[in-house]
């Protein structure tokens, strides 16, 4: 009987020790699933990062041929605002030409 007392014994111990490592074998598996839940999840952002990156980087570059056209479009304006002020400033000179001769001869008559 203590004999029998005493497989009975190893095996409540062995039956223990087996329950320990099922429920550490358990934990172990819960863990997998979840690191590969997490690298999934992980993947996933990843995705959404590069997905607003590039959107990002379309409406950044969207912005900048606005800005180009823009400015393209200012400074055909300016150089269309110069010609204009560079004829008036011809049209002035020619007028101020005239004027200066109308004076000499004015002064001229009035010398004579």
């Amino acid at each position: 009987m203590p004999r029998d007392r005493a497989i009975f014994t190893l095996v409540n111990d062995m039956g223990g020790k087996l329950d320990l490592v099922s429920a550490e074998a358990n934990e172990v598996e819960q863990l997998r699933q979840r690191v590969a839940q997490l690298e999934a999840e992980l993947a996933q952002k990843n995705e959404e990062l590069a997905q607003i990156t590039k959107s990002k980087k379309s409406e950044q570059d969207a912005e900048a041929k606005l800005a180009q056209s823009q400015l393209e479009l200012a400074l055909a304006a300016q150089d269309g605002q110069r010609q204009v002020i560079q004829a008036l400033n011809d049209q002035l000179a020619r007028q101020l030409d005239e004027l200066s001769t109308i004076h000499r001869e004015i002064n001229s008559a009035l010398h004579t």
